[in-house]
Order: C-alpha cells, then sequence, then structure tokens
C-alpha cells in the first residue's frame, strides 16, 4: 500500500526571553492547550467519533510511511474526557494516555513505549506526544506526532482511523 503523505516542516517555539528558535519535535501547545484551542462544530457527532474500540495508526518518519498499525482506545468522557489504550508498532509496544475534546473533535495523546520491546535500537524507553483533529471528509484523525530523544528530534504526519469502519480504506493517507 503506498500513501501519499506531505512531511510538515519545523515549528517554531517562544522562548521566555521573547525570542524565537526552533524547537523540531517540541509541541506549541501541552494536550490540553491543544485540544480546547480549536473551533467548536456546530452539530454533535463526538459520541460515534470518540467510540472506545480498535484503530489503525499511520504515520510518516525517516522519508517512509509506516503502518497501518493497531491500537486500542478507550474514551471516558465521564472521567473528564480521558482516552486511554495501547498496542504495538514497527517500534514496540506502548501505552496511550491522553485528552479528547467533543467540542473541537481533537485528541491530545502521549504514546509511551515499553523499553526491550520492538526495535531495539529505535525504541528508548521514550515517549512521542500526539495532536490529531477530526477530519470528517477523510473520516479519521489527522494530525502530527512529535518526537524528542537523544537519538532523535521529529516531528511529522500521524492518522488515527477506526477499524471496520464502512470503506474506511477509500480515504487517502
Amino acid at each position: 500500500m503506498i500513501f501519499n503523505l506531505i512531511k510538515f516542516e519545523k515549528t517554531i517555539c517562544g522562548t521566555f526571553t521573547g525570542t524565537f528558535i526552533i524547537c523540531r519535535g517540541r509541541p506549541i501547545h501541552s494536550n490540553n492547550s491543544y485540544i480546547n484551542s480549536g473551533v467548536g462544530i456546530g452539530y454533535n457527532i463526538s459520541q460515534s467519533i470518540f467510540k472506545s474500540g480498535i484503530f489503525s495508526s499511520y504515520y510518516y518518519q525517516y522519508r517512509s510511511d509506516h503502518g497501518p498499525f493497531r491500537m486500542q482506545l478507550g474514551f471516558y468522557p465521564e472521567g473528564g474526557y480521558i482516552v486511554h489504550g495501547g498496542g504495538t508498532d514497527d517500534i514496540g509496544t506502548y501505552v496511550i494516555t491522553g485528552v479528547y475534546s467533543p467540542r473541537t473533535l481533537r485528541m491530545g495523546l502521549e504514546k509511551r513505549y515499553q523499553v526491550g520491546t520492538g526495535d531495539l535500537n529505535e525504541n528508548l524507553g521514550h515517549t512521542v506526544i500526539i495532536h490529531v483533529q477530526w477530519n470528517h471528509e477523510n473520516q479519521q484523525f489527522e494530525g502530527k506526532y512529535y518526537l524528542r530523544t537523544r537519538k532523535h528530534r521529529d516531528e511529522n504526519k500521524f492518522i488515527i482511523r477506526r477499524e471496520g469502519g464502512e470503506n474506511y480504506h477509500q480515504y487517502p493517507i
């Protein structure tokens, strides 16, 4: 399967001195700030979007597409709109925690890899920050991942799709 992903440019982050520096691999907003900063939609589809189950994830790194990888996500509105789940990808086994907003249809996630699983050269037991927003036209969450370890500083495209949805493979990556 060939994916048509667009590489994102570097993010510009501010410092306390008022000057701007390149902060590759670090999001501008915290997860809570990200999910609340989007524009609300005029209709409520969040119950069909934020439904616990199996999802597929895709990402772009090292000039290559990666995925699909199966992940389990659970959504807990009674717990303050918390997301919890996990899975395994080509880096290793991970746990995902985060927050979501039914108003903006955004998720801010932290993907923590378990040391000693998967690719021992790539899996440093690190955390990847993921910011995604629902794209109604493509029927998927689209956004970016942010990675900062002692070996890598990177950010690029990240997609999450519900598995088993009607014709979900028809939408482009």
